[in-house]
C-alpha cells in the first residue's frame, strides 16, 4: 500500500490529518503524526510499545537516529491497540491477529516523485503488540569503499572476499 504525505513546512502540520477523512479516530491522526516525525528527522527506526510504568500500563514511542534510540513521548495505554490496529490496516496485516508476529511494507509518497518504504514489524508482548517500523529511503546514497577510506591492498582483499561463492564478510568499527 502506498500513501501521500507532505513532509515540508506549514504542509507537515496539516499532514496529520492529510491521510485521515474529517473526523478520523483519534489513531489514525497518532499513527500519521508518528510517520511523520520520524521521516522529518531522519530517524530509520519507529517503535510503539506498552510498558509498565510507576502510574500503570502506558504507552511509548521511541525512535532511532544515527543509531541511538531516545524516547520521544508516552501516550495513553488506551491508545495503543487502536495505534497497532491502524498500523495493521495500512499493511494489510490481519487485524484479527495478535498471537503471531506480522510484518508488511508500506509506500509512502513525499511530493510527486519521493517514495520512502516503510518495513513494519508486529510482535506480540507481554502488555500487547510491539510495533516496529524501519524507514527505508532510497535516495539515501550508498557509501563506496573509497568512500569509507578503504584502499589499496585492503581494497583489493574485500573484493576478493566479496567475489568467493560463499563466506561471510564482516566490517565493523570503533
Amino acid at each position: 500500500p502506498t500513501m501521500s504525505l507532505p513532509v515540508s513546512g506549514a504542509e507537515l502540520l496539516n499532514a496529520l490529518n492529510a491521510d485521515s477523512p474529517p473526523g478520523a479516530p483519534t489513531a489514525t491522526i497518532l499513527v500519521n503524526a508518528v510517520i511523520l516525525a520520524g521521516i522529518k528527522q531522519g530517524a530509520s527506526d519507529l517503535y510503539l510499545d506498552v510498558v509498565n510504568g510507576k502510574d500503570g500500563k502506558a504507552g511509548l514511542f521511541r525512535i532511532r537516529i544515527d543509531g541511538a534510540s531516545d524516547t520521544v513521548t508516552g501516550y495513553d495505554a488506551r491508545l495503543h491497540r487502536p495505534m497497532v490496529e491502524e498500523v495493521k490496516r495500512r499493511g494489510s496485516m490481519d487485524v484479527t491477529e495478535t498471537r503471531l508476529p506480522q510484518n508488511a511494507r508500506i509506500g509512502i509518497m513525499l511530493g510527486p516523485a519521493k517514495e520512502v518504504q516503510l518495513d513494519v514489524v508486529v510482535v506480540p508482548a507481554l502488555l500487547g503488540e510491539s510495533v516496529s517500523i524501519r524507514i527505508i529511503d532510497p535516495a539515501v546514497a550508498t557509501l563506496g569503499y573509497e568512500a569509507l577510506g578503504i584502499r589499496g591492498e585492503s581494497l583489493a582483499r574485500i573484493k576478493q572476499a566479496n567475489a568467493a561463492p560463499q563466506g561471510l564478510t564482516v566490517l565493523s568499527g570503533v
